[in-house]
C-alpha cells in the first residue's frame, strides 16, 4: 500500500498538470504582492488585478479538477475537500440578502479563488517533493519583498506609499502600503524562518535562513507597529508548545540573537533610512512619479554595509551556537525531554521575559538606549491610546451590525457598505479590524459557524496529532505561517489582502493534508462512477469562473476605454459606446455611476428628457442592487432637482442621514435645501410648505448638536474622527430662516457664532452680512465688523443695503 502511495505521488510529480499548477502558484506568490497584495480595497482601484487572478486560479482549479479525476475518493482528504465548499456557498447564499450585491458577488468569487488554493495545498501536500516545493516558494517570496521592502528604504527602488511619513520619522508599509499588514507577514515570516534554521539538516540552508534573520527583525521593526509588538510574543508561544524542548531552547535564543544584532544597528539603520524616506516623499510628484537614489550614494551604500555586515554576523554566531548545541548541550537536553511537561519550561520562561521586558521598558532610562521613534511607539502601547480606543469602537460597530443581520450576514463587503451607518463617531475605516467580526457581518453566524468549525477541524487535529519528527517536519511551517496570520487578523485586517489570506488558505491547505493522513480510514467508499462526481462539478465550475472572469477584465478594459474617449473630448455617443458595454458586461455600480452623472450632467445642459429616462433606470437599477451607496446618492439629489421635485430630494437626503449619520455634510446640504425651498414656498405664498421645510431644517440642527454634544462623552484619547460640529453653512442657512421669519434677535444670536475677527471660511462673509442685517433690523451694530466686511470686498456695502431693503414678509 506505501509503495502503491508513493508512486502514485511520482506519477503526480511527473505530471504536465502537476508542473503547470505549481508554476502558476509560484508566480502567484512572487507576482501578487507587487499589485499592492491585491488588496480588496472595494473599489474599482484594486479590481484588475483581482480580476486577472481569479482567471488564472481558475485556470488552476481547471487542472487540478483533471488530476482529481484519477484519484478523487471519499477519504478524509476527500471530505475535507468536499467541506471546504461551505465556505463559499456561504457568500453565495448571503448574496441574496446583501446590502451590495456587488461587493457580494465579489466576494463570492474571491471566496474560490481561496478555495483553489485550499484544495492544490490539499493535494499537492501529500508528497514530501511537492510540500517542500510549496514551502520553498512561501520562503523565497516573503524574502523576495523583505529585501525589496528594504531596498525602497534605503531609496534604490521606489514603489508607492512603501514607506509612510509620521511626526516621529516613517513607517515601512512596502508592497502592502500599509505597516500593520506588513507587519503580520514578517512575524510569519519570522518565525518559519527560525523553524526552518532549527529543523533543516543542510548546513548551508541553516546559514542561508540565518542570513535573512536580521533584515526580517529589522522590517518588523521599522513598521513599528505596536499591534505587531504586543502579539508576537503571543503568536510565539503558540509555536514552541509543539515543538520538543531541544528545538525550544533554539529557537528562543535565536531569535534572541537575532533581535540583539537588529537593535546594535537600528540607530544607524533609522538614521541613514529617515532623510532617505524624506527625499523620497518630497520628490514624489506627477512629473516625478518615481524618484529613487543610486546604489553608489553614500548613505545608501552605508545602510546595506550595515545590513550585510550585521546579516552575516548574525547568521555566523547562529551556525556556532548551533555548533556548540550539536557537540555540548543537545545530549543533556535530550535527557531532560523525557521528562513530563518539559516542553512547559521555554514557554513559561518566555512568559517571564515578557513580564520582565514591560517592567524593563517602563523604566525610562532604558527607554533612552532605543531610537526616538521605537521608544515612542513602545511607550505609547496602552489601553488608553487612540489606536487601541478606536479599535474597540468598530468592534462595538460592527456587533450592532451583526445584530441586524445575524443569521445570513449582509453579504460580502457588509462592513465597507454599511459602517457609517452604524458607526458611534465619525471615524473612517472600510475595514472592521478584526476579520471574525468582518466575516460574521457579511456571513452571519450560520456561514461563520461552519468556517469556525473547519477550523477548529483542522487546528484540532493537527495539534493533536502532531509530534515533532522528520516526516512531520515539513507540515509544521504551514502551522506556523497559518497561526501568525489568524491570530494577527483578531486586531487587525490583513485578511483584507487577497494575497495574504490565499497563503493562509494554503497552509490551511498543508495542514488539512497532513490531518487526513493522521485520521482512521475510512471504511465507506463510493463506486468508481460515483467518485468522478466531485471532480466533475469543480471542473463545470472551474469553466464558468474562467468566463466571469474574462467578462470582468473586459468589462474593466472597456470602461477604461470609455473614461479615455470622455477625457480627449470624443463625441458623447461614440464615447458612450464602450461604457454601455462595460455596464452590459457586469453590474458593476462604478461603471453605473459614471453613465448617471454623464446623463444627469447632460440633461442640465440640454434639457433632453430621454438623459432623464436613461438616468431613471440607472437609479432603479442601484436602488435595487446598492441601496447605500454616497455616490448615488449624491447622483439622485441632481437627478429630482433636474426634475425640480423637491419633496423627493429632500427624502433622499432625509434618507441619507439615516445611512450617513456622521457626514456632517449631508446635515448642510440638507439644511441648505430646505432653507431654499422654504423661501421658494414663502416667494410662492405656500406658508404650510414654508414652515414644514423649515421645521425639519431646525429638527436636522437639533440632531447636529446632539450628536456634537455625544462626541464630547468619548474618552479623553479617543480622536473623534471626521470634524463634526455645526459648520459655517449650517450658521448661515439657519440664521437666514429665523432673518426671514422676523425673528431677528434669533438670527444675530445664532449667526454670532462665526462672527471672529478674520474671515476663514468661504460662508463667513455672507454670515457677517446677515449678521449685520439683524442688527440693523434691532437698531443696533457693529462697525468695526462692517469696516472688516468692506475692507475684504467693497461689494458687500451694496450687497447689505440690498439685504435690509427686501421684504420677506410679503
Amino acid at each position: 500500500m506505501y509503495k502503491k502511495t508513493i508512486l502514485k505521488e511520482q506519477q503526480e510529480s511527473n505530471s504536465l498538470l502537476f508542473w503547470c499548477i505549481t508554476l502558476f502558484l509560484f508566480l502567484f506568490l512572487f507576482f501578487a504582492p507587487f499589485y499592492k497584495a491585491l488588496f480588496n480595497g472595494a473599489t474599482i482601484d484594486f479590481e484588475p488585478p483581482i480580476y486577472t487572478n481569479w482567471f488564472w486560479s481558475a485556470v488552476c482549479l481547471l487542472l487540478l479538477s483533471m488530476l482529481l479525476f484519477k484519484n478523487w475518493r471519499l477519504n478524509w482528504t476527500g471530505i475535507l475537500s468536499i467541506f471546504v465548499l461551505i465556505i463559499p456557498i456561504s457568500f453565495w447564499i448571503s448574496y441574496f440578502f446583501a446590502a451590495s450585491k456587488f461587493l457580494a458577488k465579489n466576494m463570492f468569487f474571491i471566496n474560490c479563488l481561496y478555495i483553489s488554493f485550499f484544495l492544490i495545498a490539499l493535494y499537492f501536500s501529500r508528497s514530501s517533493f511537492s510540500r517542500r516545493t510549496i514551502i520553498t516558494g512561501l520562503m523565497l517570496s516573503g524574502y523576495t519583498v523583505v529585501i525589496f521592502g528594504l531596498t525602497t528604504v534605503l531609496g534604490n527602488l521606489h514603489y508607492n506609499h512603501s514607506t509612510m511619513i509620521t511626526e516621529y520619522g516613517f513607517r515601512l508599509t512596502s508592497v502592502f502600503q500599509y505597516a500593520n499588514a506588513y507587519a503580520a507577514y514578517l512575524i510569519a515570516l519570522l518565525f518559519t524562518t527560525l523553524y526552518l534554521i532549527i529543523s533543516s539538516e543542510n548546513k548551508i540552508l541553516k546559514f542561508l535562513f540565518s542570513l535573512m534573520l536580521l533584515p526580517i527583525i529589522l522590517s518588523i521593526i521599522l513598521t513599528f507597529s505596536r499591534g505587531g509588538f504586543v502579539l508576537l510574543p503571543i503568536i510565539l508561544l503558540a509555536i514552541i508548545l509543539l515543538i520538543p524542548l531541544n528545538k525550544q531552547i533554539k529557537y528562543f535564543v535565536y531569535l534572541i540573537v537575532g533581535l540583539l544584532t537588529t537593535l546594535i544597528v537600528l540607530n544607524k539603520i533609522i538614521e541613514i533610512a529617515n532623510p532617505i524616506a524624506k527625499f523620497i516623499n518630497d520628490s514624489t510628484s506627477p512629473s516625478n512619479p518615481s524618484p529613487t537614489i543610486s546604489l553608489l550614494e553614500h548613505q545608501s551604500w552605508l545602510g546595506w554595509i550595515y545590513i550585510g555586515v550585521a546579516s552575516i554576523i548574525t547568521a555566523i554566531i547562529v551556525m556556532l551556537l548551533e555548533w556548540i548545541f550539536f557537540k555540548y548541550i543537545e545530549k543533556s537536553i535530550l535527557n531532560i525531554e523525557q521528562k513530563k511537561l518539559s516542553n512547559l519550561v521555554i514557554p513559561c520562561l518566555l512568559i517571564l521575559v515578557c513580564g520582565i521586558g514591560i517592567l524593563v521598558f517602563s523604566n525610562s532610562k532604558i527607554n533612552d538606549l532605543l531610537p526616538t521613534a521605537l521608544k515612542e511607539r513602545i511607550t505609547s502601547i496602552n489601553f488608553n491610546q487612540n489606536s487601541f480606543l478606536e479599535r474597540m469602537t468598530f468592534y462595538k460597530d460592527a456587533v450592532k451590525l451583526i445584530k441586524d443581520y445575524p443569521i445570513l450576514g449582509a453579504g460580502g463587503g457588509a462592513w465597507s457598505t454599511l459602517y457609517e451607518k452604524y458607526q458611534n463617531n465619525p471615524y473612517t475605516s472600510r475595514q472592521a479590524h478584526n476579520f471574525f467580526l468582518q466575516y460574521i457581518s457579511e456571513v452571519g453566524i450560520l456561514g461563520f459557524s461552519f468556517f469556525l468549525i473547519f477550523l477548529l477541524f483542522i487546528f484540532y487535529n493537527y495539534i493533536s496529532k502532531f509530534r515533532y519528527t522528520e516526516e512531520n517536519k515539513d507540515s509544521f511551517v504551514f502551522y506556523i505561517f497559518a497561526i501568525s496570520l489568524l491570530v494577527h487578523s483578531m486586531i487587525d485586517f490583513e485578511m483584507s489582502y487577497v494575497y495574504l489570506t490565499a497563503i493562509f488558505f494554503i497552509c490551511i491547505g498543508g495542514i488539512a493534508s497532513f490531518v487526513s493522513e493522521k485520521l482512521k480510514p475510512i471504511k465507506f467508499q463510493l463506486s468508481a462512477k460515483y467518485n468522478k462526481a466531485y471532480p466533475i462539478i469543480i471542473c463545470l465550475f472551474s469553466i464558468y469562473f474562467i468566463i466571469i472572469s474574462i467578462t470582468n477584465l473586459k468589462a474593466n478594459s472597456v470602461y477604461e476605454t470609455s473614461l479615455s474617449m470622455f477625457n480627449e473630448k470624443k463625441p458623447l455617443q461614440e464615447a458612450l459606446v464602450p461604457l454601455d458595454q462595460s455596464i452590459s458586461l457586469t453590474s458593476n455600480p462604478t461603471y453605473m455611476l459614471t453613465k448617471l452623472n454623464i446623463m444627469n450632467q447632460v440633461y442640465s445642459q440640454s434639457k433632453d428628457s430621454a438623459f432623464l429616462k436613461e438616468a431613471e433606470k440607472i437609479i432603479n437599477s442601484l436602488d435595487k442592487n446598492e441601496p447605500y451607496s454616497r455616490a448615488l446618492f449624491m447622483e439622485k439629489v441632481v437627478y429630482y432637482k433636474n426634475l425640480n421635485d423637491y419633496d423627493k430630494v429632500i427624502e433622499v437626503t432625509l434618507q441619507a442621514i439615516q445611512n450617513y449619520p456622521w457626514d456632517v455634510t449631508v446635515y448642510e446640504q440638507a439644511i441648505g435645501l430646505l432653507t431654499q425651498y422654504g423661501n421658494n414656498a414663502r416667494e410662492e405664498k405656500n406658508h404650510t410648505k414654508k414652515e414644514e421645510y423649515w421645521k425639519k431644517a431646525f429638527d436636522i440642527l437639533n440632531i447636529v448638536e446632539n450628536k456634537t454634544t455625544e462626541l464630547k462623552k468619548l474618552p479623553k484619547d479617543q480622536l473623534e474622527g471626521r470634524p463634526f460640529y455645526v459648520t459655517p453653512s449650517i450658521v448661515l442657512n439657519i440664521g437666514q430662516i429665523y432673518y426671514m421669519q422676523g425673528k431677528y434677535s434669533d438670527a444675530s444670536a445664532f449667526l454670532k457664532r462665526r462672527i471672529f475677527d478674520e474671515f476663514f471660511e468661504p460662508a463667513d462673509p455672507a454670515i457677517a452680512r446677515w449678521y449685520l442685517a439683524a442688527l440693523r433690523k434691532q437698531n443696533k451694530d457693529d462697525q468695526g465688523l462692517f469696516e472688516r466686511l468692506i475692507k475684504k470686498d467693497p461689494q458687500e456695502k451694496n450687497e447689505l443695503e440690498q439685504l435690509l431693503q427686501y421684504n420677506f414678509n410679503n
